[in-house]
């Protein structure tokens, strides 16, 4: 359903709350006793005076979860955004000066901009030394604090997302890419960014639907949608004085918005898989090509099409006035929701191909690889009315007859479960797969309403359930075919043990519980 969101920055009006009696603000420099002035690092905001929260001081557990608690009580907030955290000041030096100290005006420029510009002061005190010292870890430590303090008060798992990360970042937070400009070259960059946040241990990334500065085209807000899409983290958001960007000023927007997330909503198995192995094994959700295809070395600069998982390749439009694509396809791939397409690697160009592919504005191409067992889900309005729908199997078999896959499925909400469903879907020779439970706590149904098997070599007549004919459909394209199996309501569910048997002899398929 519907979930709030509060947003914090890091500083607050240090006369309504007893953070002054716990010591766990920011303090300017003084040469005598620096470490014990109490002299607070504040600015003005409005009509009140804000300091600067120390995240590094021990105390500032009990304050934090205070602060939070108290503003819960009037909101009923499910998650929460860090904003302004590297630490970032309203007002710049020019207008606070900074102490002439070493620190703030060291020996030496960056070609930037100065160390203390639109921060706070290289010489402010914080419990565990000077800013000049903590300035990268003061977003880190702030989604620290907040993690361990909403783990107590929402009793189930925080959702934080934070605008300043670091090495470990991705233990606790979510990150959002920050104020972007709403071009194209921005909208290109979102992808290296994701790829490298992926690469850094930050798998739930994605940034700004449209840019968040300057006001975005409806050619390019209905690109950003169709891509973001497919952002791990998607959200729309944009600056104030802008116009606005959401779905529904555009029906253009509105269109390619709709048709993605609703994408996205069928995948979502998938994608939660991708992120349950990210948060147990250290695994990327979103991945490069040359993670997947490390031997080829057109892969190692490619940063224009991107990877959920090993299955499935994604290749935006990223140029204006384009309505086709380029894409690089090593190995066998077929498109996908439609399945119409098939595309073959050339082996005369290293093994690979490139080729190209049609993307109307409201579409982004989405390719599936040979050899992959992906579960889907009948998507919903939301996540919330997802979740109770009944679940699909897509397997494409490769040459051999051959593809893997895996699920993991819980209530997407309670704190270190041990209730937790992990389904593995394998073949175990040519022609035959298994579904196995390889743990089953999370004691809900699963049923399966539809399996699609591309890829199958000879034709099948008739298929069974438990012995039983069922309705299915037999597929055949160009240069492969594929089988369609209604499965609803004939009692096929994840809880069970089952497996696929493709005989060829009698042109059958044959699912039995096992």
């Amino acid at each position: 359903g519907i979930k709030i969101v509060s947003l914090y920055a890091p500083y607050i009006n240090y006369s309504t709350i007893n953070g002054r009696e716990l010591d766990v603000f920011v303090k300017q420099y003084q040469r005598v006793k620096q470490y014990q002035t109490s002299k607070l690092y504040s600015e003005k905001l409005l009509d009140s005076s804000a300091a600067y929260i120390d995240f590094t001081h021990p105390k500032v557990y009990p304050f934090w979860r205070t602060v939070l608690s108290e503003f819960r009580s009037k909101l009923q907030f499910d998650g929460v955004v860090l904003d302004y955290n590297e630490p970032s000041t309203i007002k710049s030096d020019d207008v606070v000066p900074c102490p002439l100290t070493k620190w703030d005006d060291p020996p030496f420029v960056s070609k930037f901009n100065d160390l203390k510009q639109n921060t706070l002061c290289m010489s402010a005190s914080l419990y565990y030394g000077l800013h000049y010292n903590l300035h990268n870890l003061y977003g880190i430590a702030q989604s620290a604090v907040t993690y361990s303090n909403l783990k107590n008060i929402l009793k189930s798992r925080p959702f934080i997302v934070s605008r300043s990360t670091f090495p470990g970042s991705g233990r606790y937070v979510a990150h959002w890419t920050g104020s972007i400009y709403s071009d194209w070259d921005s909208l290109r960059q979102s992808i290296t960014d994701m790829l490298l946040m992926n690469m850094f241990g930050l798998p739930m990334v994605g940034a700004d639907f449209c840019g968040f500065n300057v006001n975005a085209t409806t050619e390019l807000c209905a690109r950003w949608s169709a891509l973001g899409a497919f952002y791990p983290l998607s959200r729309y958001n944009n600056s104030n004085d802008g116009r606005d960007q959401n779905p529904p000023a555009s029906s253009t927007v509105l269109s390619a918005a709709r048709n993605t997330l609703l994408k996205r909503y069928e995948l979502i198995p998938y994608l939660y898989t991708l992120l349950y192995k990210a948060h147990r094994f250290g695994h990327t959700v979103v991945r490069p090509m040359f993670f997947e295809f490390p031997r080829d070395v057109f892969t190692f600069s490619m940063d224009k099409q991107f990877l959920w998982g090993s299955a499935l390749l994604f290749v935006p439009v990223l140029e204006e006035k384009q309505l086709t694509v380029e894409a690089y396809l090593p190995g066998t791939w077929y498109s996908y929701p439609m399945l119409d397409k098939k595309y073959q690697s050339n082996p005369s160009a290293n093994g690979s191909s490139f080729v190209i592919l049609n993307a109307n504005i409201t579409e982004i191409p989405i390719l599936i690889r040979e050899g992959s067992i992906i579960v889907l889900q009948t998507p919903g309005d939301n996540l919330a009315k997802s979740r109770q729908n009944e679940f699909k199997i897509l397997i494409v078999l490769d040459d051999t007859g051959r593809a893997e896959g895996e699920l993991y499925w819980d209530d997407g909400d309670t704190l270190d479960t041990d209730a937790y469903n992990h389904i593995k879907l394998y073949t175990i020779d040519s022609g035959t797969i298994k579904v196995y439970k390889n743990k089953f706590n999370y004691n809900v149904s699963m049923p399966i309403k539809h399996i699609t098997i591309v890829g199958v070599q000879n034709k099948v007549h008739y298929v069974t359930i438990n012995k039983e004919t069922v309705q299915h459909e037999f597929k055949i394209k160009d240069n492969f075919n594929i089988l369609e199996i209604d499965t609803k309501d004939r009692g096929l569910n994840f809880k069970d043990n089952f497996q696929l048997e493709i005989e060829n002899s009698r042109h059958a398929l044959h699912i039995t519980n096992k």
